[in-house]
């Protein structure tokens, strides 16, 4: 579907901050093709749908630069805990879903960030191979990584802190498994390896190899927004 939205406030986040009144943007498809004044693109775009936009405004998708899509399910409920809620409630929860649930949560949580103006999602996670593919499937661009620890997290809220070092290779095989699958997709999906609570031992000279097959799939030239496109 090709719209020319007209008679609006068009914020265009560029360089210079230029804010146009009275502007127009034009999308052929899922293409941002021209923004500018609604006198100038009115005439080039005669045959688009046009959507009238007066005493509305045009901004450029917003980024979500940490959120959790899973932990959806907990909304309301953590706000007013006075205990730790990260180990006594957030990360239990986490363990205690299956993919189907992480999954459902995580298609509820990208359609409010696409209803609320976020095209982009930084989600660091656990277990986030298994619903990955429900949130490429939005057309989010997204940052997704799985949390490499080999703390046992699950019993820090029983008072014990102890490591893990086969608790930390499930971690880093998730976080390979990731890279592998989901880096460079479409939508730009760029896995990043997310270290949290984790010891000297979690990259021995055997992890050391998982490690490092994480990183050769995202050289630091890489530029995981891809070429410069305008996307509605």
């Amino acid at each position: 579907m090709d719209v020319l939205i007209k008679n609006t406030t068009v914020v265009t986040g560029g360089a210079t901050g230029e804010i146009i009144n009275d502007g127009a943007l034009a999308v052929q498809g899922d293409t941002i093709v021209a923004v500018g004044k609604t006198s100038d693109l009115e005439s080039v775009y005669q045959t688009f749908t046009v959507i009238d936009g007066t005493g509305k405004a045009i901004l450029p998708g917003f980024i979500n630069s940490h959120t959790h899509t899973v932990l959806n399910v907990l909304r309301g409920t953590v706000e007013d805990m006075e205990v730790d809620s990260v180990y006594m409630y957030m990360t239990p929860i986490t363990f205690a879903m299956n993919d189907d649930e992480r999954s459902a949560l995580a298609a509820l949580s990208c359609a409010e960030a696409i209803r609320s103006g976020s095209t982009t999602l930084v989600d660091p996670g656990r277990f986030v191979p298994g619903y990955a593919q429900t949130m490429v499937d939005t057309g989010l661009r997204l940052y997704l990584s799985e949390t490499c620890v080999d703390a046992v997290t699950t019993k820090i809220r029983l008072g014990i802190y102890e490591y893990s070092h086969e608790w930390g290779q499930d971690f880093l095989k998730r976080a390979v498994a990731l890279a592998e699958e989901f880096h460079g997709q479409d939508n730009w999906t760029n896995p990043v390896p997310n270290c949290g609570s984790r010891s000297r031992q979690l990259l021995p000279l055997d992890a050391g190899r998982t490690e490092r097959s994480i990183a050769n799939l995202w050289p630091p030239t890489h530029n995981p927004l891809g070429p410069e496109r305008g996307r509605s």
